[in-house]
């Protein structure tokens, strides 16, 4: 069964090219690059490396082998692991780190950056890859960091696998903060009209068709009626003054005015029986006219 990775106490190794384990690694590494291209046994480099973690210590050479066994077994997952297996041996052991040689180092990284390159150019990363995609980063990160604080005179192409990561970061959250494209404007079409057309008398059979052309019916296009504009707030005051005008005038000549018209023919009668009472010739009248009217009675 694998070991997890996490579950490993990091400590640096000595040179382990006389264990037999790492022998074992080194002969399926080399398979890579034979002219027949014999299969690599991936699991078996893993499992041996794992031993030699335990019993031997970590080296960066072994510790290259087994990321990239990891990736050819688990893909980015696996990758991640081994990076952040390298990553930690790196930051706390590099002064112990075998081999010591600068020129080895660099050599050795390169190579892990060609290879792991190339097979990781080849996934298809999507949204759900962005959380093993920020651990790499960040463990190739650290490696970065330690490596340009080494004393090394030229340093290895490390950095060209946190670009790419880091690209395909930034690619994915764009894919998935991409908003919805707005809704385009609905436009009416325009209205078609086929016209009737009158039937066309019958001609005589000629025997002859050539030349004729049956009648079509005429196209017309009319494009939709706009919209009638709405009334403006000043244009509402002024027809709401007029309506006004016209309810006073219309009351005032349907009820004010029959009630004037009343009033003054009152007044014209009270004061015309005023007149014929006051007259001097029916007051002197009026004594003699009520003794007449008792004697009557």
């Amino acid at each position: 069964m694998r070991e997890p990775p996490e579950n490993l106490i990091i400590r640096a190794g000595g040179n382990p090219m006389t264990l037999p384990a790492f022998t074992a690694i080194r002969e399926e590494i080399n398979k890579i690059n034979h002219p027949s291209q014999p299969a690599v046994n991936w699991p078996l480099i893993e499992s041996l490396a794992l031993t030699l973690f335990r019993s031997h210590g970590v080296d960066l050479q072994s510790a290259i082998y087994y990321t990239l066994a990891r990736m050819q077994l688990s893909g980015l997952a696996g990758f991640t692991e081994g990076c952040e297996l390298l990553a930690g041996v790196m930051v706390s052991q590099w002064d112990d780190l075998w081999p010591p040689q600068p020129a080895v180092r660099t050599d050795l990284l390169d190579w892990f950056n060609t290879r792991c390159g190339h097979a990781l150019r080849q996934h298809d990363y999507t949204a759900r890859d962005l959380r093993m995609i920020y651990r790499a980063e960040r463990a190739l990160q650290l490696i970065v960091d330690r490596l340009q604080q080494s004393d090394l005179k030229r340093l290895p192409k490390v950095d060209n696998l946190l670009w790419f990561f880091q690209n395909t970061a930034k690619k994915l959250e764009q894919t998935r903060i991409l908003p919805k494209p707005a809704a385009k404007p609905v436009q009416m079409p325009p209205l078609v009209y086929l016209a009737g057309t009158e039937p066309a008398p019958s001609e005589p059979d000629t025997g002859d068709d050539a030349g004729y052309a049956p009648s079509q019916p005429k196209v017309q296009v009319r494009f939709p009626e706009p919209p009638p504009r709405p009334m403006s707030a000043l244009q509402g005051f002024g027809l709401g003054l007029l309506l006004g005008a016209f309810v006073l005038t219309g009351t005032w000549l349907g009820f004010y005015r029959p009630l004037q018209q009343q009033f003054t023919a009152l007044t014209d009668t009270c004061l015309s029986y005023t007149n014929i009472l006051t007259r001097p010739r029916v007051i002197e009248l009026f004594p003699h006219r009520l003794i007449s009217i008792k004697n009557t009675t």
